[in-house]
This record gives C-alpha cells, sequence and structure tokens, in this order.
C-alpha cells in the first residue's frame, strides 16, 4: 500500500492505466497544471496481476499463457514509463514531475493517492480496455472525492480559455463548482447554462457565487430537446460555445440507478470529444 506515500500540494495525479490515451492524459494534465502554483506532475502505474483481468471463464489457463500475460503486463509498464519520459521533455519547466510505479491494487492505490490530488486525469476507457483500466477508472470517479478529468483519447493540448458548465444545484453540482474554481479563473471565457426549467434562483445563485470569486460568467436557461438524452444536449452546447472544457457534477443518482436507468454522466462518457471536470 502506499500509506507512506505523500504527495506535494497542487499535485495533479495522471492515471495511466493502458497505453491508449497516454499522452493525451498528460497533456491535459500539463493544460490543467498552468492554473496551479507550484504544480506536480504525477504519472502513476499501478502493476497488476495480469490474472485479475481474465473472465471466469478462463481461469484455467496453461502455463505459458500466464507467463504471456505477465510479459505483456512488464512491457505496458515500459511502454508507459517511455511515454513518460519523451512527454517530460517538452514541459513547461515550472512543472515538477514524478513517476510512481506500484504493484498493487488497482482499487486501494488509486484512491490513497487520488485522495491527496487536487486533481486526477485519466483517459477516457473504451470498450477494449482490460479490467484493471475500468477499475483505476471507477476508483478516481468514486472513492477519491477529488475531482476526476476524464480525457479523451485523442485530445490534443492547447490553452484552456472557454468553459462551459452544465449547472444543476445540487450537491455534485456544487461541489464541482467549487472544485474548478483554479481552472474557471483562467478561461477567458465562462459560460452556465441551465437545462429545462428549473427555478430561476438556480442560476443567479452559480453566477453571484462565482463573482464572489472574482469570476465573470454569463449564463442562460436552455430549453431541454426531448429528441435527445439530456448529456448529449449538453455536449451539442458545449460544441456550439466552443468549449475546451465540460464542468458538471456526475452521478447525482447512485451509480446502480444511472446504470440501469441510463443518464447523464452515462451520455457524456459515452460521447465526449472534449475533457469532462466532474466531481461525485
Amino acid at each position: 500500500m502506499t500509506n507512506d506515500i505523500e504527495l506535494s500540494a497542487n499535485t495533479i495525479l495522471a492515471v495511466l492505466a493502458e497505453r491508449h490515451g497516454a499522452r493525451a492524459c498528460l497533456d491535459a494534465a500539463a493544460a490543467a497544471a498552468s492554473a496551479l502554483d507550484h504544480p506536480t506532475i504525477t504519472g502513476l502505474h499501478v502493476r497488476v496481476d495480469p490474472m485479475r483481468d481474465i473472465l471466469p471463464t478462463e481461469e484455467m489457463l496453461l502455463p505459458t499463457q500466464e507467463r504471456a500475460m505477465e510479459i505483456e503486463a512488464i512491457e505496458e509498464g515500459r511502454a508507459l514509463r517511455d511515454v513518460f519520459s519523451t512527454w517530460i521533455a517538452g514541459l513547461d519547466a515550472h512543472v515538477e514531475t514524478t513517476w510512481l510505479d506500484i504493484a498493487d491494487g488497482v482499487d486501494d492505490e488509486v484512491k490513497a493517492l487520488g485522495t491527496q490530488a487536487v486533481l486526477n486525469v485519466m483517459a477516457n476507457i473504451t470498450p477494449g480496455s482490460r479490467g484493471h483500466a475500468r477499475s483505476a477508472f471507477h476508483a478516481c470517479l468514486f472513492k477519491t472525492h477529488r475531482p476526476f478529468l476524464v480525457v479523451p483519447s485523442d485530445y490534443v493540448s492547447r490553452k484552456l480559455s472557454r468553459i462551459l458548465i452544465g449547472w444543476k444545484d445540487t450537491p455534485p453540482g456544487r461541489r464541482v463548482l467549487d472544485a474548478a474554481l483554479p481552472w474557471l479563473r483562467q478561461a477567458d471565457a465562462v459560460h452556465l447554462i441551465c437545462i429545462g426549467r428549473p427555478d430561476p434562483l438556480e442560476l443567479t445563485w452559480a453566477k453571484e457565487h462565482l463573482a464572489d470569486h472574482e469570476i465573470a460568467a454569463d449564463g442562460a436557461h436552455v430549453e431541454r430537446r426531448e429528441d435527445v438524452p439530456v448529456g448529449v444536449q449538453l455536449l451539442d452546447e458545449a460544441r456550439q460555445f466552443g468549449a475546451d472544457w465540460l464542468v458538471t457534477g456526475a452521478y447525482w443518482h447512485t451509480e446502480y440507478a444511472e446504470w440501469i436507468f441510463g443518464g447523464v454522466t452515462e451520455a457524456l462518457l459515452g460521447r465526449a470529444t472534449l475533457p469532462l471536470f466532474m466531481s461525485h
């Protein structure tokens, strides 16, 4: 366990669970670091027992198959370390970096380290993602209780200029608004939208709260489109605004309810083409 590892203040934890999207994750972490004083970006790779990734129906493996899976895991770790080393070469000198390669349970390690981070960053998982990558993603979203930046695997680094906030006055909504303050201050334009017919005071409260933190934001109520899920409508609004990030609370309902009935978070994660700044 990593109980003896203490991350420095203003650490962004870049969780590198698989090669797919690793560079995009690091580039997004660098963009996020520009809003922090004396930031550190820590690349985390958790080496796992490959046997944890197999399905129950695959438990009877030949020794040669087990060895092949072990070699694959070792090679993936080396490849991720190479990606991190190459990425450092082009990084702004004011950002400190550290690398952690830990052999233990993914859930426990991501939770222990992610809880200390000011922001956790990870590439979005795909249908081809292995079990350990899915575990890491789940831990970032549900177990660290810290803001989580979900990055498309094809993300291209750019200045964080325009941020759209999908606003709903819920506990996750208020938490994510406060968590995003350093990045909202950096943006050139911040736009709040409420989809549907909320209490008019919801939008007023959010704008005044941001103004108290010296952030000027405009806002609008947007009619709910019945032909598309709310998450898809949010992404459409982000596209029209030219947003670099979309800030929103995640899983206001229970995770189980979202999984059964669908929901805003599921739609966002399934279709987003820009980074999603979330807080559960």
